[in-house]
């Protein structure tokens, strides 16, 4: 087998990926992809040229069989092995090998953080907004009850502010002695006490330690956001994961991938992540979790969020022409790499550095907090409804036990 004395590798120029040339004319290439890749080369023995993909894609493929990118560069005999971040699928496979795998990731996305509640605000957010609708329902509603179930004679108005007094800690002075009353007032007395207490500790909570607005955390809310508040979802051009989506069963991946391909969302992949302008808080970066972990995550230096939620995991490897004779030596040279844990360290180290030269450091804390809902303040409405309960079975035996005397 005729084995090419020059190595032709494609690459794209990419943030993680960069190519720089010296004084004497020697190419050195930078970036952590960069970085692994030349170091697979050196290992090879073998003199390498570097082949551009000008349409700046991974490979997709065209409606009449060929291929764009760094794939088609193989399909068409321009290049003999490619690298960069590229995912193994069925369709690339039937035209191109695959190495060793040297990295899995989740496919997800990550959105710029809202930020922190702001305090003056702060006894608004205690509660979510179902809680409030159905706690003023519940005060507004309540009177009603009262005058019904024990015949009292003070206005709907009194009894509304009486109720209320009670929520804010005062005793419910009701001039009724009977048992059905007793419950009625103990109820409310049990479902106030909870819920200002709830409303007390959250809202204390939000004054110590302000707590993070919530933003999209799904591929269901993302889907959303994209469809109904007209969100941005942006994906590597002539990424295999564009088409996954546009095949997806599911509707709302179906959805993104549809929008993505007619408003054509693409990223711009040489713009370090740390200050490129296409994530924000209403657009957001799909892509392989450990290349967004750099900018993304629970840690305190990043302020964008990334999603626990991923389309599906992806094995990355490096691509070659079908019956490359370096094929053995070049998965030899990868699992010494990955025993040797690599590709691990050369992508941390090179996150570290870009993070330590940036002129962008905002500390911001992500906490998964969120304003009491509805199951949690479940105990004091369950109560409430039980003595409402209790109070119209008293009010219909009272009812009934007057009509059989009167008949008597």
């Amino acid at each position: 087998m005729y084995c090419p004395p020059v190595v032709r590798a494609a690459i794209l120029l990419s943030r993680d990926i960069m190519v720089q040339k010296s004084k004497d004319g020697n190419m050195t290439l930078r970036g952590f992809e960069g970085i692994f890749l030349d170091t697979i080369l050196r290992a090879l023995h073998r003199k390498f040229e570097l082949v551009i993909a000008d349409d700046n894609e991974l490979g997709r493929l065209l409606p009449n069989g060929s291929w764009t990118g760094m794939i088609g560069l193989i399909q068409k005999g321009r290049a003999d092995i490619a690298y960069n971040c590229l995912g193994i699928t069925e369709d690339r496979v039937k035209v191109v090998d695959f190495s060793t795998v040297y990295e899995i990731s989740k496919v997800t996305f990550a959105i710029k953080k809202l930020g922190m509640f702001t305090t003056p605000r702060a006894f608004i957010y205690s509660f979510d907004s179902t809680v409030w609708i159905i706690t003023l329902l519940t005060l507004l509603i309540m009177p009603i009850t009262f005058k019904l179930v024990l015949q009292v004679k003070e206005t709907y108005f009194h009894l509304l502010i009486k109720l209320l007094q009670a929520i804010l800690g005062k005793s419910l002075n009701i001039k009724e002695d009977s048992w059905k009353c007793r419950i009625l007032i103990n109820s409310w007395n049990i479902f106030s006490f909870i819920m200002a207490f709830c409303y007390t500790t959250a809202l204390f909570s939000i004054l110590t330690v302000p707590t993070e607005i919530s933003t999209v955390k799904n591929f269901v809310e993302l889907s959303n956001a994209v469809s109904k508040r007209g969100f941005k979802l942006l994906i590597a051009k002539g990424s295999a994961t564009l088409n996954l989506l546009t095949h997806s069963e599911k509707k709302h991946l179906k959805l993104i991938g549809e929008s993505i391909s007619s408003h054509k969302w693409y990223m711009d992949i040489q713009t370090p992540l740390l200050t490129t302008p296409q994530i924000d808080t209403d657009s957001a970066l799909l892509g392989l979790q450990k290349n967004l972990q750099m900018i993304a995550g629970p840690e305190e230096w990043k302020h964008h969020f990334l999603s626990d939620d991923s389309i599906n995991t992806i094995p990355i490897a490096l691509a070659m022409k079908k019956n490359f004779c370096y094929k053995r030596k070049l998965n030899t040279i990868i699992s010494r790499l990955n025993s040797a844990g690599l590709y691990q360290k050369i992508t941390s180290d090179d996150h570290f550095r870009k993070w330590l030269s940036s002129s962008v450091k905002k500390r911001v804390v992500h906490r998964e907090t969120q304003a009491l809902s509805l199951e949690l303040l479940s105990v004091a409405f369950v109560i409430l409804s039980f003595g409402l309960i209790s109070g119209l079975v008293a009010l219909f035996c009272e009812i009934y036990v007057s009509k059989m005397l009167k008949n008597v």
